[in-house]
């Protein structure tokens, strides 16, 4: 007992390795512009994020969220024919962002994917009188416009991606990946004997991304000792348990 004791104290003074979880900053990368972008085609840059510097330490988590926000745009409809009409249009914009550079960004616990389509899209009802004329244009009762207004749709907060897949998000410093995305501009009008006319709407695409991993971390000592003295001490207490031994 008085040997298990000895050492329990003096182990209790050396130091000891363990780790802390850690969490890099958010990631945010977006684009801007009118709806219908595509950054599969010319012009269009798609969403770049840096992989995790495994010098870091070892990744424990990706998390991910994502939103799309439409801003003005117009739907108008102008009655062509001598008889009242009406019905209906469409306005706003759809956002799917879409896996590259061999990425898989699949649910915690699951292999859905994380990546559903957003829509953002407002409706109205279109009441024309007659035009008489059946001219193009006017403000009279036969010509209506709507108005889109600002509205943000996003994937309701950070999402955890499978942790199975973590090591495709390991790289060096400097390492990146890339998202695509494809919006649809949404500019529908339906009303018998009317000629539409549109403007799309301005459309925000952003998508954010932070890590977790675990750090090694030196633990200072249970009682501040210096290593050294924690040898000696050492040393001290088996020359004790010996001088013991022979006395007896």
């Amino acid at each position: 007992m008085f040997k298990k004791t000895l050492l329990a104290v003096v182990l209790a003074g050396m130091t000891a390795t363990s780790f802390a979880e850690m969490t890099t900053s958010v990631q945010s990368d977006s684009f801007s512009g009118e709806g219908g972008a595509d950054s599969t085609l010319a012009g269009v840059s798609p969403l770049e994020f840096d992989m995790f510097d495994s010098s870091l330490g070892t990744l424990t988590g990706a998390y991910i969220s994502y939103s799309l926000g439409v801003n003005g745009g117009l739907i108008g409809a102008d009655n062509m024919s001598n008889e009242e009409t009406s019905g209906t249009g469409s306005l706003g914009a759809e956002m799917l962002l879409q896996e590259m550079s061999g990425m898989n960004f699949f649910k915690e616990g699951t292999y859905d994917s994380v990546f559903e389509k957003l829509t953002r899209v407002e409706n109205t009802t279109f009441n024309l009188a007659a035009d008489p004329t059946m001219s193009v244009g006017g403000e009279g009762d036969d010509v209506q416009e709507f108005n889109g207004t600002s509205g943000t749709v996003d994937s309701n907060g950070f999402i955890s991606l499978n942790t199975k897949l973590l090591s495709q998000f390991m790289g060096n410093a400097g390492d990146t990946f890339t998202v695509d995305f494809d919006t649809t501009s949404v500019t529908t009008v339906s009303v018998t004997g009317a000629q539409g006319f549109f403007q799309p709407v301005n459309l925000d695409v952003t998508m954010n991304l932070y890590y977790t991993y675990d750090e090694v971390a030196e633990t200072a000592e249970a009682n501040d000792a210096p290593a050294p003295l924690g040898f000696a001490a050492l040393g001290l207490a088996l020359a004790g348990f010996g001088m013991r031994r022979k006395k007896k």
